[in-house]
Order: structure tokens, then sequence, then C-alpha cells
């Protein structure tokens, strides 16, 4: 067993990762899927995104407003080129049937155990957490603290309080 067996790979030794998708044209793309970054950068621009992973019904006109941008953002995100807009043009312009085997692939690649075990394993991991610090997760924040006496205030001069000497 050599050195490099011993010790593992390294993410120079994966960059090759991922599944290629066939154009229809005899030429392939690589899907990697989408880190957490991408998908944060994602949500934050597509806030539609948002609620439809919340499962809250969206306005028709609103998705097939937004779908290619969506699409196309995905595609570029997921293929190795996040952010870019040259990319995201590329990928809006290819046939629909080839974007949708893209989004497939990306998919796979993003969630290998599916997306509700996705979700299932990031609430687990949150509530872990949460749990640690001993807050209830059910809280958006800590509680405030009751102070032991009530702070004496007095007028100042432009009409605002301040605590008393």
């Amino acid at each position: 067993m050599s050195e490099k067996e011993k010790i593992g790979l390294s993410l120079h030794d994966i960059a090759d990762f991922g599944e290629e998708v066939a154009l229809g044209d005899g030429r392939t793309i690589r899907a990697k899927g989408i880190s957490a970054k991408g998908i944060l950068t994602l949500l934050t621009r597509f806030p539609d995104m948002q609620k439809w992973l919340a499962g809250k019904d969206l306005q028709m006109g609103d998705v097939l407003f937004q779908a290619p941008d969506t699409i196309a953002a995905v595609i570029a995100a997921g293929t190795g080129s996040p952010g870019d807009v040259d990319a995201e043009d590329l990928a809006m312009s290819l046939p629909a049937e080839v974007q949708l085997d893209l989004i497939d692939a990306i998919m796979r690649q993003t969630f290998r155990s599916g997306f509700r075990p996705f979700v299932q394993r990031v609430l687990a991991l949150y509530n872990g957490a949460v749990a640690g610090f001993g807050a209830d997760p059910a809280t958006k924040s800590p509680q405030a603290s009751k102070p032991s006496s009530p702070t004496v205030t007095t007028p100042s001069e432009s009409g605002t309080t301040v605590p008393a000497k």
C-alpha cells in the first residue's frame, strides 16, 4: 500500500467528480452539484425558491417569469460556474430537455440521498447544535433576562431619559 493510499484522498484528487450528462450531439458536460454556499446564494437571489422549498404555494405568473433565470442559475452553479452570467446565458440557451437532464443530474449530485433526507439531516444538526447551547429550538432568539431591580431614570435636557447616577 502506497503512502498516498494510507493517507486518503485530498480535495485536489477529487476535483473531477460528478456525473457526465449527454448534450445530444455526442458531447457531454459534467454536473457536479451545488455547494452549501451556492445553495445559499441561489436562495438569496431567488426568494421564490425559498417559498417553493418550504412547500408554499407560488403564483403561476411569478413561477413562469422567474423559472428560466432560476434554471439557468442552477445549471451554471451545478456545473462549476456559480454566479457566472455568461454561463447562465449559455445554460438558458440549451434545449429544454438538456436543461432537465442537467437539473436531474445536479440534484443527484447535490442531494445524494434525496432532498428530504438532506433537509432532515440539516434540521437534526441544527437541533443538536441548539440543544448544545441549552436553547429551545422553537424560539428565534434567546430570552431577554429580567433586571433584578427597575432602572431609575431621570429626564435629560433634551427631553429623553437617562439612567440616574
